[in-house]
Protein backbone atom coordinates (compact mmCIF):
# COMPACT_ATOMS: atom_id res chain seq x y z
CA UNK A 1 0.00 0.00 0.00
CA UNK A 2 1.51 3.33 -0.85
CA UNK A 3 1.51 6.40 1.21
CA UNK A 4 0.89 10.00 -0.17
CA UNK A 5 3.73 11.99 0.88
CA UNK A 6 2.98 15.56 1.11
CA UNK A 7 5.90 17.79 -0.22
CA UNK A 8 6.78 20.95 0.97
CA UNK A 9 5.38 23.85 -1.26
CA UNK A 10 8.53 25.97 -2.84
CA UNK A 11 7.92 29.74 -2.23
CA UNK A 12 7.22 31.59 -4.92
CA UNK A 13 8.43 35.38 -3.96
CA UNK A 14 11.86 36.04 -5.01
CA UNK A 15 14.59 36.32 -2.18
CA UNK A 16 14.42 39.75 -0.31
CA UNK A 17 16.46 42.68 -0.95
CA UNK A 18 16.32 43.09 -4.70
CA UNK A 19 14.89 46.06 -6.45
CA UNK A 20 11.67 46.81 -7.99
CA UNK A 21 12.10 47.97 -11.46
CA UNK A 22 10.72 51.12 -10.48
CA UNK A 23 13.73 51.67 -7.76
CA UNK A 24 15.91 50.18 -10.75
CA UNK A 25 14.96 52.97 -13.43
CA UNK A 26 15.44 55.48 -10.27
CA UNK A 27 19.39 54.43 -9.54
CA UNK A 28 19.90 54.41 -13.31
CA UNK A 29 18.24 58.01 -14.13
CA UNK A 30 20.51 58.74 -11.50
CA UNK A 31 23.70 57.83 -12.49
CA UNK A 32 23.35 58.24 -15.99
CA UNK A 33 24.71 61.45 -17.07
CA UNK A 34 28.22 60.00 -16.42
CA UNK A 35 27.63 57.33 -19.16
CA UNK A 36 27.80 60.59 -21.70
CA UNK A 37 28.21 64.02 -19.95
CA UNK A 38 30.36 63.56 -17.57
CA UNK A 39 33.93 64.47 -17.38
CA UNK A 40 36.06 63.51 -14.31
CA UNK A 41 37.79 67.04 -13.32
CA UNK A 42 37.14 66.11 -9.79
CA UNK A 43 37.31 63.82 -7.19
CA UNK A 44 33.15 63.77 -6.61
CA UNK A 45 33.00 63.36 -10.45
CA UNK A 46 35.47 60.37 -10.14
CA UNK A 47 33.60 58.46 -7.15
CA UNK A 48 30.39 59.14 -9.66
CA UNK A 49 31.76 57.32 -12.20
CA UNK A 50 32.85 54.47 -10.02
CA UNK A 51 29.19 54.43 -8.62
CA UNK A 52 27.92 54.30 -12.20
CA UNK A 53 30.01 51.13 -13.15
CA UNK A 54 29.47 49.44 -9.91
CA UNK A 55 25.71 49.76 -10.54
CA UNK A 56 25.91 48.47 -14.06
CA UNK A 57 28.29 45.63 -13.12
CA UNK A 58 26.19 44.20 -10.15
CA UNK A 59 22.99 45.12 -12.57
CA UNK A 60 24.01 43.12 -15.57
CA UNK A 61 26.12 39.86 -14.36
CA UNK A 62 24.60 39.65 -10.92
CA UNK A 63 27.69 39.12 -9.11
CA UNK A 64 27.69 39.48 -5.65
CA UNK A 65 28.99 42.70 -4.01
CA UNK A 66 31.77 40.54 -2.49
CA UNK A 67 32.56 39.54 -6.05
CA UNK A 68 32.62 43.01 -7.82
CA UNK A 69 35.09 44.21 -4.95
CA UNK A 70 37.88 41.75 -5.64
CA UNK A 71 38.04 42.14 -9.07
CA UNK A 72 41.13 43.25 -10.56
CA UNK A 73 41.99 45.47 -13.64
CA UNK A 74 43.82 41.90 -15.30
CA UNK A 75 40.12 39.63 -14.65
CA UNK A 76 38.46 41.76 -17.46
CA UNK A 77 38.74 40.15 -20.97
CA UNK A 78 37.77 43.00 -23.16
CA UNK A 79 37.56 41.11 -26.20
CA UNK A 80 35.31 38.62 -25.28
CA UNK A 81 33.25 40.26 -23.25
CA UNK A 82 34.39 37.99 -19.82
CA UNK A 83 35.31 38.89 -16.34
CA UNK A 84 37.37 35.81 -14.47
CA UNK A 85 35.93 36.06 -10.83
CA UNK A 86 37.22 34.63 -7.21
CA UNK A 87 33.80 32.76 -6.40
CA UNK A 88 33.32 31.30 -3.07
CA UNK A 89 36.04 28.61 -1.52
CA UNK A 90 38.73 30.71 -3.87
CA UNK A 91 37.38 28.93 -6.58
CA UNK A 92 37.56 30.68 -10.14
CA UNK A 93 34.60 31.49 -12.14
CA UNK A 94 33.76 33.18 -15.83
CA UNK A 95 31.15 35.67 -15.95
CA UNK A 96 30.07 37.27 -19.36
CA UNK A 97 29.30 40.84 -19.44
CA UNK A 98 27.56 42.83 -22.30
CA UNK A 99 29.12 45.33 -24.62
CA UNK A 100 27.51 48.71 -22.67
CA UNK A 101 29.54 46.66 -19.23
CA UNK A 102 32.74 46.91 -21.12
CA UNK A 103 32.11 49.83 -22.64
CA UNK A 104 31.98 51.16 -18.65
CA UNK A 105 34.88 49.38 -17.35
CA UNK A 106 37.12 50.82 -20.42
CA UNK A 107 35.81 54.47 -19.35
CA UNK A 108 36.31 53.90 -15.81
CA UNK A 109 39.64 52.55 -16.13
CA UNK A 110 40.93 55.47 -18.11
CA UNK A 111 38.81 58.87 -16.51
CA UNK A 112 38.17 57.81 -13.08
CA UNK A 113 40.63 55.24 -11.30
CA UNK A 114 43.63 56.84 -12.04
CA UNK A 115 41.76 60.49 -10.71
CA UNK A 116 41.69 57.97 -7.60
CA UNK A 117 43.60 54.66 -7.35
CA UNK A 118 47.21 54.89 -5.46
CA UNK A 119 49.89 53.61 -7.49
CA UNK A 120 50.13 50.17 -5.62
CA UNK A 121 46.39 49.51 -5.62
CA UNK A 122 45.34 46.70 -7.54
CA UNK A 123 41.67 46.25 -7.15
CA UNK A 124 39.84 47.33 -9.93
CA UNK A 125 37.04 49.83 -7.69
CA UNK A 126 39.05 51.98 -5.50
CA UNK A 127 37.45 53.98 -2.63
CA UNK A 128 38.25 57.72 -2.70
CA UNK A 129 41.44 57.17 -0.40
CA UNK A 130 42.57 55.27 -3.00
CA UNK A 131 42.39 51.84 -2.29
CA UNK A 132 40.54 48.71 -3.09
CA UNK A 133 36.86 48.41 -1.57
CA UNK A 134 37.79 46.21 1.37
CA UNK A 135 35.71 46.70 4.32
CA UNK A 136 34.56 49.51 2.49
CA UNK A 137 30.46 48.38 1.81
CA UNK A 138 28.78 48.58 -1.74
CA UNK A 139 25.79 49.70 -0.06
CA UNK A 140 22.06 50.00 -0.76
CA UNK A 141 20.81 53.46 -1.15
Amino acid sequence: MRKHITLPRLSKKLPGGLLTEEETKKCFDYLEPTTDSLRVHKLGDAVLLRDRVVFEVLYSTAMWREEVKKIRPGDIDFDNGLVIIEGKDGKDRVVPVGKKCIVAFRRYLSESRPFMAAADCIELFVTRWGYGMGDYPIRQS
